[in-house]
């Protein structure tokens, strides 16, 4: 063990400019990091993601404070400057001082962190992605260790600092309800009698039309939009209806525009309502996705919809660049004539940013997940996403394994993550938070590597957060006040990192109000951990 350290040690904290960052201080990470680490922010940069953890790919660092830090029985400088780097790292730090993780977490994972904290600024969309589980972490580590960086699996939630915009998850085979149908857009014409202050409640019910030939659907017609009314000359030749002498309606050939509703799934609709998808994976694949019903059960309906996916993302780049232009001509003639759907401006939207990227049509496939501030959403192992736009917080276990295979640059490995992936077909859980108290909300998801608390604390107001048995750290995004432990006292701000080791509580006071994110362990985990050893 190290010599005495203190309850609260003060962290600088990596960034990373990926491409699809925000710009300069446009960004949240980027004004974080500046005030975190004392740098400038360069405007023409993009800032992606602030790290805060032990992972060697983004490392934080344990700062000297002015009373001195001991790092393993080794005493730290008189003073500090976080530019030249009075710095050991975290990683570093817990090694030669494990008790700091306390005795739970020293059993199950070793002198770590379990969890890495970010916090992410996001511009322009990010890959099509999935974390693989523990299993075939290590496998693809050991067989691309310059690729997948670790062994572990990489669980996550993100929680949104802003609205915040991603596709999570496959959408489903079937759709329950009326307001869970999707609408389709036609125009269609017809000769009709109606009374004219009627006209916009006309309701029709069809039994067939113009969508395929071999498709009976049961669907509801209403007006949309202004109806063209005959000339006069059309007028009259034009007789009126009379009943009992009484002129009630005309005789109209009319244009409408009408939305159809249609009893299905959003997978069937996909099909059948972007031919290009057809173009690309074939007839007979698009045929044995409108021959599957729930009936068929949950193994069928995974394999059907994994041999789609398959075979869309393994398409080759020339039949691809042959349907996204037909696919972008279709939506922009479309959106002259209608409003487009919130899937169909997204497509648009990621075309602009990956031209000709297979992932512009993998798209449609995916639930188009638009978070609120506060709201977070978690991701298991082998589950499909792509954040689109907007800042969270993000927490997950401590990996950096990504498997992609859609808009991006980078390396693909379309064969592993199409084979890796669980196939479930159902819209993320959104969790709102649970108010612990008037200033706290917690964020639980159900993994045991971490949890993640929000502090909104209005000014001249002190909290107490009761110790825990594992280790955490505090990410200050707004407001100023001090953060107090036992044996230590820091004056808090903006951009500030803190780790406070397991059993350490902690007192927050704000001058000007402050929000404070902390991350820990899975509460759970740790109470389940404590019955263990007792036994």
């Amino acid at each position: 063990m190290g010599a005495e350290i203190p309850g609260i040690v003060r962290l600088k904290c990596s960034v990373q400019k990926y491409d699809w960052g925000k710009l300069g201080d446009e960004s949240a990470v980027a004004r974080l990091y500046a005030k975190n680490s004392r740098e400038e922010v360069i405007g023409a940069e993009p800032y992606a993601e602030l790290w805060i953890g032990t992972h060697d790919s983004g490392p934080s660092y344990v700062v000297a404070a002015a009373e001195g830090v001991r790092d393993g029985g080794v005493e730290g400088e008189d003073t500090y400057d976080r530019k030249k780097g009075d710095v050991v790292s975290l990683k570093d730090w817990i090694e030669r001082n494990p008790s700091v993780v306390g005795d739970k977490v020293l059993q199950k994972w070793g002198p770590t962190l379990p969890f890495l904290l970010k916090v992410l600024s996001v511009e322009k969309a990010l890959s099509i992605q999935a974390h693989p589980d523990k299993d075939l972490a290590r496998i693809l580590h050991k067989q691309q260790p310059e690729v997948y960086k670790d062994g572990n699996h990489k669980p996550e939630m993100a929680l949104a600092l802003t609205k915040f915009e991603a596709l999570c998850g496959f959408v489903g085979l079937e759709v329950n309800g009326l307001s869970g149908w999707p609408v389709l857009h036609l125009t269609y014409e017809m000769d009709v009698d109606f009374e004219e202050e009627n006209l916009r409640s006309l309701q029709i019910e069809e039994d067939e039309g113009p969508i395929r030939p071999s498709s009976r659907i049961r669907r509801r017609i209403r007006i949309e939009s202004e109806v063209s009314r005959p000339n006069t000359a059309q007028l009259a030749d034009t007789p009126r209806i009379r009943i009992d002498g009484v002129s009630v309606a005309y005789r109209y050939r009319i244009r409408i525009r009408y939305a159809i509703r249609q009893q299905g799934g959003e997978l069937k609709n996909v099909v059948r309502f972007v031919p290009e998808m057809t173009e690309v994976v074939g007839n007979s694949c698009g045929i044995q996705v409108l021959n599957t019903s729930e009936d068929d059960g949950e193994k069928i309906m995974k394999e059907v919809l994994q041999s789609l996916f398959t075979d869309l993302m393994s398409a080759s780049k020339t039949v691809i660049s042959e349907i996204i232009p037909k696919l972008i001509s279709r939506l922009n003639k479309k959106g002259q004539e209608m409003k487009l759907t919130d899937k169909e401006e997204l497509v648009l939207r990621l075309e602009k940013q990956y031209p000709g990227d297979i992932g512009v049509i993998a798209a449609f496939l995916f639930n188009y997940v638009k978070l609120q501030p506060g709201e977070a959403l978690y991701l298991a192992a082998n589950e499909p996403h792509a954040y689109i736009q907007g800042e969270c917080v993000e927490c997950m276990a401590t990996s950096d394994n990504v498997v992609r295979a859609g808009l991006t640059p980078k390396k693909r490995d379309v064969q592993t993550l199409c084979s890796m992936l669980t196939y479930k077909q159902s819209f993320p859980e959104i969790l709102p938070g649970v108010a612990a108290n008037p200033y706290t909300v917690k964020y639980s998801p159900p993994f045991e590597e971490f949890e993640v608390d929000c502090y909104n604390i209005p000014e001249e107001v002190s909290i107490v957060i009761p110790a825990v048995g594992g280790p955490c750290v505090y990410l200050v995004v707004a407001g100023e006040g001090t953060m107090h432990a036992a044996s230590s006292k820091e004056v808090i701000g903006e951009g500030d990192v803190l780790f406070a080791p397991a059993n350490t509580e902690i007192t927050l006071e704000t001058h000007l109000g402050s929000i404070v994110y902390r991350a820990g362990v899975n509460s759970r985990a740790l109470e389940e951990f404590a019955a263990k050893l007792m036994h």
